[in-house]
Protein backbone atom coordinates (compact mmCIF):
# COMPACT_ATOMS: atom_id res chain seq x y z
CA UNK A 1 0.00 0.00 0.00
CA UNK A 2 2.84 2.37 0.79
CA UNK A 3 4.51 1.71 -2.56
CA UNK A 4 1.24 2.44 -4.34
CA UNK A 5 0.95 5.78 -2.54
CA UNK A 6 4.52 6.72 -3.47
CA UNK A 7 3.89 5.73 -7.08
CA UNK A 8 0.70 7.79 -7.20
CA UNK A 9 2.52 10.78 -5.71
CA UNK A 10 5.28 10.43 -8.31
CA UNK A 11 2.75 10.35 -11.15
CA UNK A 12 1.10 13.49 -9.81
CA UNK A 13 4.46 15.21 -9.49
CA UNK A 14 5.50 14.29 -13.04
CA UNK A 15 2.24 15.45 -14.57
CA UNK A 16 0.90 14.54 -17.99
CA UNK A 17 2.33 14.97 -21.47
CA UNK A 18 0.47 15.83 -24.62
CA UNK A 19 -0.06 13.31 -27.39
CA UNK A 20 2.55 15.13 -29.46
CA UNK A 21 5.12 14.99 -26.64
CA UNK A 22 4.44 11.28 -26.17
CA UNK A 23 4.99 10.64 -29.88
CA UNK A 24 8.35 12.45 -29.79
CA UNK A 25 9.46 10.49 -26.72
CA UNK A 26 8.43 7.16 -28.22
CA UNK A 27 10.24 7.88 -31.50
CA UNK A 28 13.48 8.53 -29.60
CA UNK A 29 13.42 5.31 -27.59
CA UNK A 30 15.82 2.47 -28.25
CA UNK A 31 14.35 -0.30 -30.37
CA UNK A 32 14.98 -3.77 -28.95
CA UNK A 33 13.93 -7.31 -29.79
CA UNK A 34 10.78 -8.52 -28.01
CA UNK A 35 11.12 -10.74 -24.97
CA UNK A 36 10.79 -14.49 -25.39
CA UNK A 37 7.15 -15.45 -25.15
CA UNK A 38 5.95 -12.20 -26.67
CA UNK A 39 4.42 -13.59 -29.81
CA UNK A 40 3.68 -11.68 -32.99
CA UNK A 41 -0.03 -12.09 -32.22
CA UNK A 42 0.40 -10.29 -28.90
CA UNK A 43 2.48 -7.54 -30.50
CA UNK A 44 -0.12 -7.05 -33.24
CA UNK A 45 -2.91 -6.94 -30.66
CA UNK A 46 -1.19 -4.18 -28.70
CA UNK A 47 -0.36 -2.24 -31.84
CA UNK A 48 -4.05 -2.36 -32.79
CA UNK A 49 -5.09 -1.19 -29.32
CA UNK A 50 -2.64 1.72 -29.53
CA UNK A 51 -4.05 2.75 -32.91
CA UNK A 52 -7.61 2.53 -31.53
CA UNK A 53 -6.62 4.76 -28.64
CA UNK A 54 -5.11 7.33 -30.99
CA UNK A 55 -8.30 7.51 -33.08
Amino acid sequence: MRKQKKFTELLEKLGKVSQEEAEVILKKREQVDPDDGLTQDIITHFQQRIQEYKS
